[in-house]
C-alpha cells in the first residue's frame, strides 16, 4: 500500500520515532538556559508537536509551560501525554494555536521560550511578528533557545528515494525515513517506510512547506531589543539586548581591571610583545568583542566607549564554522614562535 499525503496531521504516526535524538542533543542548552528559573517562573514552547521535547523542558526547569500547537493529531498526542504525568499535569498547559496568531493567548510574562525545529514552518513576516511580540514579553533576565538549519544532505542525482536518514524498529516491523529532494526551495519532501523483513509492508510520502532558516536569517528578524548569541551549529539563545549589553560591558570592565593588574604586577619590561586595545568582528555571526591582542588593521570602527579602535575581520565563531565542535583551543602564541627560534634556531 502506498499513499501520498500533505500536512503534519498525516505525517503524525512517525514524527515521534525519529525526534528523540534531536531533543537529546538539545538537553544541555534547554538546561543552561532554565535551570535557574523558579516555580512561578513560565516558558512557551512553540510548536510543540506531540510533546517530546516538552517533556525535556520540564525535566530541566521547575517553571511552569505553556506549551503552544495548532496541528489537532499532534496536539493530541501532547495533551494525552501531559495528562498521564502527576508532574506535567500540575505544571504544563496546552494551547490550540499558532504563532503568530495565537500569541494573545499566551501569558502577558514569559521568562523563557524555545523555537525548536519549527522556523521554517514560519515565513518571514510571522517569524517577525513571533520575535517582535517577545521583545516586548520577554523578561528583563529571560532567554529563548531556538534551533536553525543548514541545507540537509540530498541524492547526488536528485531523484526521489534519497538517503535512508533513520532507521527504527517496533516489534517485527522496521520504519525507515528518507529525506527526498523537493521540487521548490521552500518546501520539504520525506518518505516513510514499514518493513518487515524483506517485505515492505506501507509506504507514505508527504510533502509541504518548508523554509530553510539560517542563523543570519534569525538575527535579521529580531527587534532592536532582543539580541542572537549563537551558541552551537544550528542552536542559539535569544536574550534581552539591554541587559545582555549591561552584562557585556560588566564583564568587560572585570576582565580590563584584572588584565590591567596583572600586567602591572607580572609584566617585565622590554621582553613581552605590545598589546593594544583591538575590535574583532565575526560577520557570519554578527559579533564583534573588544579585547587587547598584537593584531591591528588599518581598518577602524567607532565602539560603545565612544572610542575609534582598529577593527579585525575575523570568523572564529560556530556561525562561521558550521563544522566548528567546540573541543578545539583558540591559542595566543605571540611572540612564543619568535623566542623559540631565538633560543633554539641554527647558530
Amino acid at each position: 500500500m502506498s499513499t501520498t499525503e500533505t500536512g503534519y496531521e498525516q505525517l503524525a504516526e512517525f514524527h515521534d520515532l525519529f525526534m528523540t535524538e534531536p531533543w537529546e542533543r538539545l538537553r544541555p542548552h534547554v538546561r543552561a538556559a532554565f535551570a535557574d528559573l523558579g516555580a512561578e517562573a513560565v516558558v512557551v514552547e512553540f510548536g510543540a508537536g506531540t510533546g517530546i521535547g516538552t517533556r525535556v523542558i520540564a525535566a530541566e526547569t521547575a517553571a511552569r509551560i505553556v506549551a503552544l500547537e495548532p496541528a489537532l493529531v499532534m496536539r493530541s498526542i501532547l495533551t494525552a501525554r501531559v495528562a498521564d504525568d502527576a508532574d506535567l499535569a500540575r505544571r504544563i498547559t496546552v494551547v490550540a494555536g499558532s504563532a503568530p496568531a495565537g500569541l494573545g493567548l499566551l501569558p502577558d510574562r514569559v521568562d523563557g521560550f524555545v523555537c525548536a525545529h519549527m522556523l521554517g514552518h514560519l515565513g518571514q513576516d510571522d517569524r517577525r511578528g513571533l520575535f517582535g511580540w517577545l521583545g516586548t514579553h520577554l523578561s528583563e533576565d529571560g532567554v529563548g533557545v531556538v534551533t536553525t538549519q543548514r541545507p540537509p544532505d540530498t541524492p547526488h542525482d536528485g531523484e526521489p528515494g534519497g538517503e535512508i536518514v533513520e532507521i527504527r524498529r517496533l516489534g517485527d516491523y522496521e520504519y525507515r525515513a528518507h529525506h527526498l529532494t523537493a521540487a521548490g526551495a521552500q518546501e520539504y519532501s520525506s518518505r516513510y517506510e514499514v518493513w518487515q523483513d524483506d517485505t515492505l509492508i506501507r509506504s507514505h510520502s508527504f510533502a509541504g512547506d518548508w523554509r530553510l532558516v539560517t542563523i543570519q536569517d534569525v538575527t535579521a528578524d529580531l527587534p532592536t531589543g532582543l539580541v542572537l548569541e549563537p551558541v552551537d551549529s544550528a542552536v542559539a539563545l535569544i536574550r534581552n539586548a539591554d541587559r545582555w549589553r549591561r552584562s557585556v560591558g560588566a564583564w568587560r570592565q572585570r576582565s580590563k581591571a584584572s588584565q590591567s593588574r596583572t600586567m602591572r604586577e607580572t609584566m617585565k619590561k622590554d621582553i613581552h610583545p605590545d598589546y593594544r586595545p583591538v575590535v574583532f568582528r565575526d560577520g557570519g555571526a554578527g559579533m564583534a568583542f573588544l579585547t587587547r591582542s598584537t593584531a591591528t588593521s588599518e581598518k577602524t570602527i567607532v565602539w560603545e566607549d565612544g572610542q575609534t579602535y582598529p577593527v579585525v575581520d575575523v570568523e572564529i565563531s560556530s556561525a562561521s564554522h558550521p563544522f566548528y565542535t567546540g573541543r578545539a583551543k583558540i591559542l595566543d602564541t605571540a611572540g612564543q614562535v619568535e623566542k623559540f627560534r631565538r633560543r633554539f634556531g641554527s647558530r
